[in-house]
């Protein structure tokens, strides 16, 4: 997100029952935190703040069957997504 001067990261990956994403910033911007099925299908949503710092949310992902999985946060006009796997 280098609009925001943002650094992510989303771990641990593989993850079984709760996913962190830790998001260094130096903007304050909502973000939207988005876990997409590999074909598409919005599976988890979760409206934050970022705040100027560094701050961690965590995803429950234990309802997810094992697959990979994509990650998507959606900040101002950033996005950025990364692929994640659920055991």
């Amino acid at each position: 997100m280098p609009e925001l001067g943002a650094v992510v990261s989303i771990f641990p990956n593989p993850a079984r029952t709760n996913l962190n994403v830790a998001v260094t910033t130096e903007q304050s911007s909502p973000v939207t935190i988005s876990v997409f099925s590999v074909d598409g299908k919005l599976l988890l949503r979760k409206e934050e703040r970022l705040s100027i710092g560094s701050q961690l949310f965590n995803l429950d992902v234990s309802d997810l069957a094992s697959g990979f999985y994509m990650v998507r946060l959606d900040a101002g006009n950033s996005t950025i997504t990364e692929k994640i796997i659920v055991e």
